[in-house]
Order: C-alpha cells, then structure tokens, then sequence
C-alpha cells in the first residue's frame, strides 16, 4: 500500500508544503519517498514495499522519455499475464505489479489498460504529451482517493488530511448537509466529503482532466453485471471453488510475511481455509472480547485447529477501546461512525507485529447475501404516517431496555418503517423523523432528502434481494466496510487484502439466479453448500455476529451508546477542526436514541 499526493497547476514556490503535505501519509507508506514535478503538476508518493523491495520499485515510475508518470496505490493481481503481453514491446525495469499500469497505459490507452486489470488501487497518471492527468479508482472502492477543485486548482489524495494542509483550513468550508448525511449513514456518502468542494471519487471511476484549463470530466469505465446466466447448481460450486482458490493465490503473492485476520466467521475461515491448500505455514490473528456474547475466540481457534494455522489472539477491555477512541477515529479525516473500527486497528495492530500483508474476509456479506437485511427485500413502503412513527420512536427511546421498549421497537420495525427505514435502522443510525433537531442545527429544511444515497444506487428493474445487494455493494461497503479496514489498517502500515472482492468473483456471484446464491432459502446457501466439506458445521452454520464490539453491555457506560457516540464523534471533529470554516457549529444533539 501506498499514499498518494498530487497538485495541479504546481509552483515551486510551494514545493515544502507540498513535501509536508505527501509526509502526512508516510504510515501509508513508510518505506521509500519519492517526487516528481513540473510547472503543470506535482506528484508524490510514499511507498509500502510489497513487491520488488529494490529501488527498481520506486515511485513517481516514469517511462524512458519521461513523457508519463505513475503514481499508485495499490496492488493488480493479475499483473503477470499483463506484463507477459507487454514484454513484447517493452522493457520492464522492475518486478513491480505497478509498472504493468506504466507501459500498459501507453500501449492501450486509460480505457484499455483498466479493461485489463484486476485488482484494488488509486493511482494518477501524467500524460505530458496530451498534458493530462488521469485519476483513477478501482471497482469497488477498495482504495481511497479525495480531489480537491476549485478556482482553477486541483489537488488529490489518499486520505484528506493532505488535502487538509495543503489548501489551507481556514479556505475548506463544512458541508452541512454531508454532516446530515452521517447521522443517517454512519459515514459521508460518495462523493461527499465534509468539506464543500472536496470529492471521493466513486468507484470504477476516472477523472480526466485537462491541465491547459484544469477541466475535468468524470467516467464510468465498469459497472456491476446484474443480468442472469443459466447455470446449475452443481456447476455453481465447482466454478465458485476455483475462483475462489484463484483469488486467494493471487493475494497471497508477496515479497513480504503474509498473515490472515481470523474471526471464526464464515468469510474469513473460508479465506484461511482456501489458503491452508496452498499453504502449510499460515498465521492468523483476532481480537476477542470478555463479554461471551461478543466474543468469537473460541470459532476462530476452531478454524486454526482444523487446517493447523498458528492463530494469535489478544482481548480488547473496554478501558482500552475508550483509551483508543478518540485516536482510532482521527484516523478517518471526517466523522465515521463504525465502533468496529476500533477492533479493526487493534487486530491490525497486532498482526502488523509479525508481518506487512494480511488478508481478510471482507465483501463476503455483499457478495454471497450474508445480511440479515436481505430477509425483507420484498418490503414495500409503509403506510403508517409520521405522527405514528414518531410517537413509536418516542415510547421506544424512553422505554429502550425494557420488555415494552423492546415490543414497540420491533412494531415499529416490521410495520411502520419502509425499506430504506429499515436499512438504516439496521445500521443503528437514525431515521428522518428523528433528525428535526440534527437539521435546524445544521440550518438544512425539514425536507431535506435523507435517503437520497440509497434511492440513487436502488435499481428497480432488478428482483429486491438483488437490488439491496446491489445497493450494499455501492454503498455500505465502499463507504463503511472497506474504508474502515483501509484507514485501520494504513495507520499501522499493514496492507489489508481483500480476496472475495476479486472481479471474477463479484461478476459470477451477481450472475447467478437467486436460488441458487440462496440455496435452500438460507443466507450465503452456495457459500455454505462449497464449506461443509472443509470447515465444521459449527463454523458453517453458526448464527452470524458481525467483528464489532460489545455494544449492549458497553452502551451502559454510556460512551459507546449509539447516540452520544455520533455526537462525540461530532464534536470531536468540529475541536480538531476548528479552523475549517463552519466549524463553530456546536455538537448536534437529537432527540431520540436509537440504539
């Protein structure tokens, strides 16, 4: 893994701010440094070395006349069957899985060379002979990249904080609205950020802009087959079996230790347990907690036991996560509102102790329909009023841990909410009726759209279980899953890997017929139907938990409930911020709890 940090036009007068600004993600790169730059652009790059540690691997990497400069993020999978296609005209000065981008950019063009690629990346590339600049996201959002325009000035990133510095706190404007947003998502939809002018680019997305005028235009170069393929059962499995084993032995290529996080869930004991017939000298690490209810030690050492991996283990006491909160969240750049977070950089952490390269289980959930959500997708909008759900929301908030509060939380849930109600329910955020004071706070009309994200990314002409995995694959999990585990991760310079997100896989899964992918009506049926073979039937068919903290038992010291949790993360964010413009705002306060 790697940071990224560009500006165009670039003045060399600001070439120390530029330098400090690239040095503020030197966790996302701690090995190597490097830099590259002229009157139209700026390109910096710090390096994780993964593969080719030599300084062959260095970056910004550049072609013989220096007319293109690279600079990436990321890791391509399949880069040795690309580079096999370019050795014919090119001479490749380094192992790197990068340097395919290089040459094949200049032999196929941007189209063509992202047509060819698979894998998870950001990357800028500088075209001096067109003066254009290319930036580029992978499919599923995997690795992060923020621009920055305005006035005539562009500026992009890995993570915002090097935005953050170089454009200067006191000219980035608070969105009110995205900050709305985080009270309904959990995080900042895409392409919001919290700040006005300043963009996530989106998935399976590049900008290409024009350095003469810095004029840039936005396309769209894949998008997620929906459409059904005739297919057996049977022909199902054996072809998920080998893209499976397929993706995990791409993954685990490495000039570096190689571990595996290992929560004893289904995704990431069927990751370890495809690598174990590749591998007989596997590390795996988790984190579990002292609650019983939340702790998943005991599957996790299961799994190792089964294909004898050496699994680590730590506790995390609810003393330390306190301790870590205000730290794990810094992280992020912008609110973000996932507790998980904070056991991700403590797994991550650990693992980072004994290599640089793990892999996890993560997408499993959007790809084989692991949610429990996806039991009402034939939900159709309610009809109750909103004086009715008000008045639920009120007797369940003030009643929450009781019988009845409970019993009136599950009416409300089954009988009042519609579908995106629901969602959001689910993701323990709040609804719009539990947002009046949020938006008076943040000066936003009472009509404000809160579901606009979700209604943007709900394909109605496909079947409703589809389209909610379909809505989660473009919005939960870039937005929430992956960026959590990136941010997480990055901190500690440990790359996170994510081998159920192969192209392969996504494009197959979304393919098959519904009874299939459910087979036997059960979440994840084709998944469990391929493990029962390997893995015990207490991994296999065990209720799902989810890798997060003991939310009910530690929502009592009151920090980690749901609701001062938002407004803290808030208000931590308007202190740390204070300079941004709109950042006087005091912490919002809402009136109903949701957890």
């Amino acid at each position: 893994m790697c940071g990224l940090f560009g500006v165009a036009p670039f003045n060399t007068v600001h070439l120390e701010e530029a330098r400090h600004s690239l040095n503020l993600l030197r966790h996302r790169g701690p090995d190597q440094y490097g830099e590259w730059y002229d009157r139209h652009a700026y390109l910096g790059h710090r390096r994780l070395s993964i593969l080719d540690l030599s300084d062959a691997g260095r970056q910004p990497m550049k072609n013989r006349d220096e007319s293109i400069i690279l600079t990436i993020n990321g890791e391509i999978y399949n880069y040795k069957q690309i580079r096999n296609d370019l050795a014919k005209r090119y001479e490749f000065q380094s192992r790197s899985d990068s340097e395919v981008i290089l040459h094949g950019y200049a032999e196929w063009g941007i189209d063509g060379i992202l047509n060819r690629i698979d894998g998870m990346f950001a990357f800028s590339i500088y075209d001096r002979r067109k003066n254009a600049l290319y930036l580029v996201r992978d499919r599923v959002g995997i690795k992060p990249l923020y621009y920055y325009l305005k006035d005539g000035q562009l500026m992009w990133s890995s993570e915002l904080k090097a935005i953050h510095h170089y454009a200067g706190y006191d000219k980035l404007i608070i969105d009110q609205s995205a900050m709305c947003d985080f009270y309904t998502y959990n995080y900042i939809p895409t392409p919001k950020t919290i700040y006005k002018d300043v963009f996530k680019l989106k998935p399976a997305h590049y900008l290409a802009v024009d350095l003469n005028t810095i004029s840039c235009t936005e396309h769209e170069y894949w998008r997620l087959p929906t459409e059904e393929i005739p297919i057996s059962f049977d022909e199902a499995k054996e072809n998920l079996k080998y893209l499976i084993t397929k993706s995990v032995n791409e993954q685990m290529m490495s000039d570096v230790p190689v571990g595996f996080f290992l929560s004893g869930g289904l995704d990431s004991s069927t990751v370890v347990a495809y690598a174990s017939q590749l591998s007989n000298q596997l590390n795996a690490y988790t984190i579990g907690f002292n609650d019983p209810g939340s702790d998943e030690t005991d599957f996790a050492v299961t799994v190792a036991r089964t294909f004898n991996v050496l699994l680590q283990h730590k506790k995390l006491q609810y003393a330390d996560a306190e301790k870590l909160l205000t730290k794990v969240i810094s992280f992020y750049d912008e609110p973000f509102g996932d507790l998980s977070a904070i056991p991700t950089y403590c797994v991550s952490a650990f693992a980072r102790e004994y290599a640089t390269v793990a892999l996890t289980g993560d997408g499993g959930d959007e790809i084989f329909g692991g949610y429990r959500w996806y039991r009402f997708a034939d939900s159709r909008p309610a009809s109750s009023s909103d004086t009715l759900k008000r008045f639920l929301s009120f007797f369940r908030s003030r009643f929450r841990y009781s019988l009845p509060g409970k019993l009136v939380n599950r009416i409300q849930f089954h009988y009042s909410l519609n579908l995106f109600e629901k969602m959001v329910r689910c993701q323990e955020a709040f609804i719009d009726i539990e947002k009046d004071d949020v938006k008076y706070e943040l000066g936003l009309p009472k009509d404000y759209e809160d579901y606009w994200y979700y209604r943007d990314n709900y394909d109605l002409a496909i079947p409703p279980r589809k389209a909610i995995q379909k809505l989660d694959f473009n919005t939960y999990l870039p937005d929430d899953i992956l960026t959590k585990v990136d941010r997480a991760s990055m901190a500690v310079s440990l790359e996170a890997r994510v081998p159920l997100l192969s192209k392969e896989i996504i494009e197959f899964a979304f393919s098959l017929p519904e009874n299939i992918l459910y087979h036997n009506g059960e979440l994840k049926g084709l998944l469990k139907a391929i493990l029962t073979d390997i893995l015990p039937d207490s991994i296999v068919y065990r209720q799902k938990k989810g890798f997060s903290i003991p939310l009910q038992k530690w929502s009592k010291y009151g920090l980690f409930d749901k609701k001062t949790f938002q407004e803290f993360i808030a208000g931590d964010f308007f202190k740390r911020n204070s300079k941004a413009i709109g950042s006087s705002l005091p912490p919002v306060k809402t009136g109903v709890p949701i957890s």
